[in-house]
């Protein structure tokens, strides 16, 4: 895998969790239209239990990229991520996309945690401040634009259609990662 691939890949995986957050805001209202939420749940919770899954999904991830390597880490959190994207995006109850949203936030730590210490594995110093610069400037572009994709995905497929771009999308990057780079760990 050459540099520039390997760049894209890590900004691709990065970038899943601020698509993961930001795709999702357009289509809030539509989701609670059709999913109308009762005690306990309220419509803002659809961002709330996403980044407290994020968080939990951090506690685990790290030492877990650390013990059995960065790629089966990474391919971890996507099939938890692609678990919790299947259950909201077919779920019959507000609860339901909820859970999934939870299960997406544990799930999007993989991608998060194990492309940063992928970029630490591979590169020491200034090439690792460069790759992350990189990295992180480019995916300061995905909040300004996912809300738009997301509009556009929910125009054309309603709003389950993003939660199948999110799977699409989760199951390309796992694809990418599998064949073709190489454990780093």
């Amino acid at each position: 895998m050459r540099r520039g691939e390997r760049l894209s890949l890590y900004i691709c995986l990065t970038a899943l969790t601020a698509f993961a957050i930001d795709g999702i805001l357009p289509v809030m209202p539509v989701i609670e239209a059709a999913l109308p939420p009762s005690a306990p749940f309220t419509g803002a919770q659809i961002i709330t239990v996403f980044i407290l899954g994020m968080s939990v999904g951090e506690l685990f991830i790290g030492p877990l990229s650390d013990a059995v390597g960065r790629r089966p880490a990474v391919i971890f959190g996507l099939a938890v991520f692609v678990a919790g994207t299947v259950l909201a995006g077919w779920a019959d109850s507000f609860g339901l996309v909820i859970l999934g949203r939870f299960l997406q936030g544990v799930g999007v730590a993989g991608p998060k945690i194990g492309t940063r210490a992928m970029v630490r594995d591979r590169h020491a110093g200034a090439d690792m401040a460069r790759v992350m610069s990189i990295v992180f400037t480019l995916i300061v572009l995905v909040p300004m634009i996912a809300p738009a994709i997301g509009a556009g995905i929910a125009a054309v497929a309603g709003w389950r259609g993003v939660f199948h771009a999110y799977l699409a999308l989760a199951v390309v990057l796992g694809a990418w990662l599998w064949l073709r780079h190489p454990e780093t760990l």
